[in-house]
Parts: C-alpha cells; structure tokens; sequence
C-alpha cells in the first residue's frame, strides 16, 4: 500500500487536475447551452436573388452572359456547398462601360463562406490580389464599407470592389464580420450572409472606385424595400 500511494500525484496535482476537469466540462456545457440553433433566414421571407436584381436601372442595361464567364467553371462545385444561391451579371451603361456584378448568398454565414471573397475565389484562378483596402460609401441613411481590390493575370487587369452583409447589415473586413456572428449566437440566432462584388477592367484606382461606387448607387436607389433589405440590410438609425 504504501508504495502505490508513493505513486499516486501528489494532493495539489490533484486538486488543479480535477478544477481543470470541472471547468472544461463547465465550458462544455455553456457552449451547448448557448450554441444558436435559429437560422435568421427562416425568420423573414425568403430572398429570391436572380428575380430581386433588376435587369435593368439607373444607366445600366444587363448583357447576356452565360454562367461561368465570370466564376471559373471548377468553382462551382465548390461554390454550391457554401451558397444557396449565386447570380452572376453583366451591365453596359451608356457609354458602354462593362460592370460586372456578382452575388453569393448563404443561409448560414460561416468563415467557410470565405471561398467566394476576391482574396480567394481570383486567387484560385490564377490571379495575383492585392487589397487597396476599404472605403466607406454613404447608400441613404447608411454609409457601407466597400472592400477595394485588383485582380492581375497577365494583360488583364480588374478593379474590385465588394461589401459583405451579416444578418441585417452589412459590416466590415475581418473580425468585425466575426464579431457581427457572434453577437448573433448570444441571442440564439444564426445570421445569412450575402457577397455583392462589383468588377470592371480598369487598371486606376480611383476611376474603378467612381465606377463602382456610381453603379452601387444606382443599384441602390432603383431598388424597392424588400430588395433593398436583402442586398444592403437594414438601413441603420
């Protein structure tokens, strides 16, 4: 006996093994707990985004273009796991300037949902990103923050600019897009997502951002509440 005593941890070693063992399985509980069971999207009417974006506002008229001439075809699969729904566009305004819009909505916003953000999704096909960083763009009441970047691959050069909206609004780059879902998951709630990106062959900065921010605009003023809520959210007070 007493040699396996001799063995056995001795009683402040015990103490802390069995504290860290009640406040893992502590943890375990409360995240259980207050793990979000709701989805934000079976709250509201559903969103149908290929009828809610307008063929036709402002300056712009829609271009036919077929699926895949803007998201390499080999993402689609990929792309389908993450989203519910992707629309895909090409507008000429007046001056037949080509603007290119595309949209990827998810019921469930999740970091997985990354995959169709310019860093990765140009990325994937062979062009060197560089973010230009984010500007704010007064829509109404609500200035939104638009994520800058250029897009390179060999001669062709894009300028992109794209806003990602969690829940009801649209938030910003990096942890403010994390903390906008974990502030959700304190109240039970699992929020959509929705990526508007806005693309055009230009190689200036500021002509790209003019641009963008005039079809955005645009885009913005043409649409009526419900479209407007499921592209931009909630207009803040």
């Amino acid at each position: 006996m007493p040699e396996i005593l001799s063995r056995l941890p001795p009683p402040a070693a015990r103490r802390r093994a069995l504290l860290l063992g009640g406040l893992s399985l502590g943890a375990l509980v409360l995240a259980e707990t207050f793990k979000p069971r709701q989805l934000l999207a079976h709250s509201r009417a559903a969103y149908d985004y290929e009828t809610l974006i307008p063929p036709r506002f402002g300056e712009w008229t829609q271009l036919p273009l077929q699926q895949g001439q803007i998201v390499d075809p080999g993402l689609t699969e990929t792309l389908s796991r993450f989203y519910s729904q992707t629309v895909t566009r090409a507008y000429l305004d007046e001056a037949q300037t080509l603007v290119m819009l595309s949209l990827a909505y998810g019921e469930v916003q999740s970091d997985a949902m990354r995959v169709h953000l310019p860093e990765v999704c140009y990325t994937a096909q062979g062009f060197d990103v560089t973010s230009l960083g984010e500007r704010p763009l007064q829509l109404g009441a609500t200035a939104i923050p638009l994520s800058l970047a250029a897009a390179v691959q060999g001669q062709r050069e894009e300028m992109i600019a794209y806003f990602v909206r969690v829940g009801e609004s649209v938030v910003g780059r990096g942890m403010r897009r994390k903390l906008a879902q974990m502030e959700y998951s304190l109240h039970g709630l699992i929020p959509d997502g929705l990526l508007v990106r806005v693309s055009s062959f230009n190689h200036d900065v500021e002509s790209a951002f003019g641009l963008h921010q005039r079809f955005i605009t645009q885009l913005f003023d043409a649409t009526g509440p419900l479209p407007r809520q499921a592209i931009f959210g909630r207009a803040s007070a």
